[in-house]
């Protein structure tokens, strides 16, 4: 299946909202300037920011520093023929659902939880349309934290599956 890099619309975004930081996957424009030179202006020199997708850039942001470490995002493009005119509403739902998910897998069993966190190197997710419910696990080999979205779904994850399947041992 093809595979959407959700926030690789943000770049601009992340610098101005940022202040430098680096979001998950996402490399910031840079300038270099000398003593007496100036600075070129960038070639688009304005950028039309949707509250959508700062939120979006925040609620990764959220999930990244409740993991630890930058992870990829990774969303499946076959939720786009269905969620199309709201995904970027839908996925930031989805991402602060899951840092509420890890905040909760950390207070009922934070070894376990810990121990998955610092293997996840990606949050997927994916449509399948045979499922009838939501459900979330964690794919060792893959290294990712993997939500699974039925057909017809109007939430892509609750924070109890995401605290099930990281409090999991693999």
């Amino acid at each position: 299946m093809k595979r959407a890099l959700v926030l690789s619309s943000c770049v601009l975004l992340v610098a101005c909202v940022d202040g430098g930081q680096q979001a998950p996957a996402v490399t910031p424009m840079s300038a270099s300037s000398g003593s007496g030179s100036s600075v070129s202006p960038p070639a688009v020199p304005f950028v039309a920011i949707q509250p959508e997708d700062a939120r979006v850039v925040m609620a990764a942001h959220a999930v990244t520093g409740r993991i630890g470490h930058d992870v990829n995002f990774d969303v499946d493009a076959e939720l786009l023929k269905e969620h199309a005119s709201h995904l970027s509403i839908i996925v930031a739902d989805a991402l602060e659902t899951v840092a509420r998910g890890i905040d909760r897998a950390r207070a009922d069993t934070p070894v376990p939880t810990m121990r998955t966190l610092s293997t996840l190197a990606a949050l997927q997710i994916k449509l399948d349309e045979k499922a009838r419910d939501p459900y979330a696990y964690v794919d060792p080999d893959a290294g990712a934290l993997v939500l699974v979205v039925p057909t017809n779904a109007t939430s892509f994850t609750t924070d109890a599956l995401v605290a099930a399947a990281l409090s999991a041992e693999h």
